[in-house]
This record gives structure tokens, sequence and C-alpha cells, in this order.
């Protein structure tokens, strides 16, 4: 599970970093580097952050599967998910300066994207 959850993590991450790199290119007027440029805090924290979600959804599923009132669930999972929104933040903000920056052009993403996406079908959702 826990490999399927950190694969999962990652194939998000490219997938979001490729779109925001495009868009940015697109709608804004970065400079190309700008648009390319990955901290590893960022990619790390946002590889977490899809992690603790995805088992946040699928604890909130499990416990509200077959109950007819979620709404005192359902404000617990938004704390958490506003808590973990802040705290993602924090941390980017404090170890943004602490590790080192790469850079990925935003179509490399979304081939690693693609790529990703293929072998956790391949490896993951067979029949």
């Amino acid at each position: 599970m826990l490999l399927v959850v950190a694969w999962g993590s990652v194939t998000a991450v490219f997938f979001v970093r490729g779109l925001s790199g495009l868009a940015t290119l697109l709608f804004g007027r970065p400079s190309y580097e700008e648009a390319s440029t990955v901290h590893l805090s960022s990619f790390l924290i946002q590889m977490l952050f899809f992690a603790v979600m995805i088992g946040l959804t699928g604890s909130f599923l499990k416990k509200t599967a077959f109950q007819k009132n979620i709404r005192k669930f359902s404000l617990r999972f938004g704390a958490y998910f506003t808590g973990l929104v802040v705290v993602s933040a924090l941390a980017e903000r404090y170890l943004s300066s602490h590790l080192p920056i790469f850079t990925i052009d935003p179509w490399i993403s979304l081939l690693i994207f693609a790529v990703c996406a293929a072998g956790y079908k391949i490896l993951f959702l067979r029949t």
C-alpha cells in the first residue's frame, strides 16, 4: 500500500508541476528558467502532501461509507486539510533556503507524469 501511495504522489506532483509550469509560461510573464525551476523542498512537501491527502481521503471514505449524517466528520476532515495546507506552506517556506534547487522543463515534467501514470496502470491496476 505504501508503494502505491508513494507512486501516486510522485505521479500527482509531476502532473501539477507540468501543468503549472505550462500555465505560467502561457499566461504569465516569467522567464523560461523561472518556470522550470523546482525547489527540492517544494517537491518533497508536495509529495508528502499528496500522500497524506490520499490517506485522509481513504480514512474518510472508510468511516463514512454507510453513515447517514457525516457532517461532524466532514468538519474534522476540513480542519485536517486546512491544517495540512498551513503546515505544508510553513515547511516549504522554511526549507526552501536549506535544500537545493534543480531545473525540470514543464514538458519533461508532463513526460515523467505520463511514464509514471503508465507504470502505475501496469503495476497496480492490472485486472
